[in-house]
């Protein structure tokens, strides 16, 4: 089965309120639902839940979930992402975060060079790079960000 990105949004989000309904009563999961940003990527995603924390699940082969580790996310795990972020895209293998200063931090995948970090190691932890001030960031599958 081929399931385009908008089938796979409307599949995360599906998944979300079906781990809330088993968390919260069914007036509350519907408030999240309504609440949560969700960003997803080639086989990873990050929600902000509205409380301000972030959650993410997905393969986590190159360190894509900012997690620490390469162990993939079955379910929702909450992760910790830098202070004031309020963006994740999601590559292929790797995610850019993007805070309300305009600063821009990278995890996962770097075969290529995405992370501008001047190697090409993976990192499995959020990573500053040198960017400042930027308005908004976006990721692709795997060659750049």
């Amino acid at each position: 089965m081929k399931i385009n990105r908008k089938g796979l949004k409307v599949l995360l989000l599906a998944t979300l309120l079906i781990v809330s309904a088993l968390v919260y009563n069914d007036s509350q999961a519907a408030v999240l639902a309504e609440s949560m940003e969700i960003y997803t990527g080639w086989n990873h995603a990050f929600v902000k839940m509205p409380d301000g924390r972030w959650q993410a699940w997905g393969l986590n082969t190159s360190g894509q979930l900012g997690n620490g580790t390469t162990t993939n996310a079955l379910k929702p795990i909450r992760v910790n992402v830098p202070t004031g972020t309020k963006k994740i895209v999601a590559g292929e293998s790797h995610s850019v975060a993007l805070t309300a200063t305009g600063e821009v931090w990278v995890t996962g995948g770097n075969t290529y060079g995405q992370l501008e970090l001047g190697h090409y190691s993976n990192v499995t932890s959020w990573t500053k790079i040198s960017q400042t001030g930027v308005k908004d960031v976006t990721a692709s599958r795997v060659l750049h960000s």
